[in-house]
């Protein structure tokens, strides 16, 4: 349990990652997930891309329009720094993962709920089976999510498209950054993020857990196709942004929105506004960070920077170097493995 802790907490996560995806996004960002940050007295320009915080082909269709910012920035930032320390993980995570008191999992859902999580706890992480009724159900939703990551699910035409790639996008890019021998830093503590995801309230935890656990019965019966996941994925690789916004935004409460969201852009994009007046630097965060009156766009708008969306490259020395850099990600991610 620890390793998946440590590596795979906010990676393998679909469900929070459907949100992540999809919260106010306007029509200036429909279409950009790159952007440059210029302006504002800054002598160099930063970079800011939207991700998703999942590892299947379709997730990598913009890597290589990418890579030449990860290059010829000096800092790669990420949500978090994934190379996490085990010891301060577990050190992060253990105060959090159980409710106090009385309430217990049992008191949070009715009687065929409470059940039908037992069951699934039960044949999925039958070691976690005894403590069920303590732990938070925000944590049930991820340890149920990584059982499920070990079956590879089919897409419509029968092919293993939804299998992950390792690793996972937000971690295939920082071992990139490592790769190019960039300083590879969080925007946020391990600490932050647990503290943002167990302050949605513990009702609220336990409803989206049914939800999962629901929809893996729906894409079993589908013979293994998440439909859902097949249509944010798609949407992602053609950058349908407006897309995912309107799938997502129906899903969303105003407590997600503002602990998972809002709090935490306003606290990015102040980290964001510092760091690149002294180095430069390429961000990678979720994607519905970006977008919003109150996203990290616009809040770093506000701030006086200019932000303008960028294409892939379209020359033909540029479509060549783009070819070049995918032959060596391969090689600086084996070299950042060894």
């Amino acid at each position: 349990m620890l390793i998946f802790l440590k590596k795979h907490f906010f990676l393998y996560f679909p469900i929070l990652s459907l949100f992540f995806l999809g919260f106010a996004i306007p029509p200036k960002a429909a279409a950009q997930l790159l952007w440059e940050i210029k302006g504002n007295g800054l002598k160099k320009s930063s970079y800011l891309f939207g991700t998703i915080h999942m590892g299947e082909k379709r997730a990598y269709a913009h890597v290589e329009k990418v890579m030449p910012y990860i290059e010829q920035t000096e800092v790669f930032a990420g949500e978090l720094d994934l190379n996490l320390n085990a010891l301060e993980s577990v050190s992060a995570i253990m105060p959090l993962m159980f409710m106090k008191g009385d309430t217990t999992l049992e008191t949070l859902l009715d009687s065929a709920q409470y059940q039908q999580v037992r069951k699934q706890i039960k044949e999925d992480m039958p070691l976690l089976y005894p403590m069920v009724d303590k732990i938070k159900p925000i944590f049930l939703m991820v340890f149920l999510s990584e059982a499920g990551n070990q079956k590879p699910t089919l897409s419509p035409t029968g092919a293993d498209s939804t299998k992950k790639i390792e690793p996972p996008l937000d971690l295939y890019l920082q071992e990139i950054a490592r790769g190019f021998e960039k300083e590879v830093i969080g925007l946020e503590t391990l600490s932050e993020q647990l503290t943002a995801f167990t302050a949605i309230s513990l009702e609220e935890q336990a409803q989206m857990l049914i939800g999962a656990i629901e929809n893996k019965k729906q894409t079993q019966e589908n013979e293994g196709v998440d439909a859902y996941l097949e249509q944010m994925l798609n949407w992602y690789a053609a950058e349908e942004l407006d897309s995912l916004y309107q799938f997502a935004v129906s899903s969303s409460s105003e407590e997600f929105n503002k602990h998972l969201l809002l709090i935490r852009n306003q606290h990015m994009s102040e980290r964001i506004a510092t760091k690149i007046r002294n180095q430069t630097h390429f961000i990678a965060i979720g994607t519905a960070h970006l977008s919003g009156e109150k996203g990290v766009i616009a809040l770093l708008e506000k701030e006086g920077f200019v932000l303008v969306p960028l294409s892939a490259p379209t020359s033909k020395k540029e479509k060549q170097k783009s070819d070049k850099n995918s032959n060596q990600n391969k090689n600086l991610v084996e070299k950042e493995k060894k």
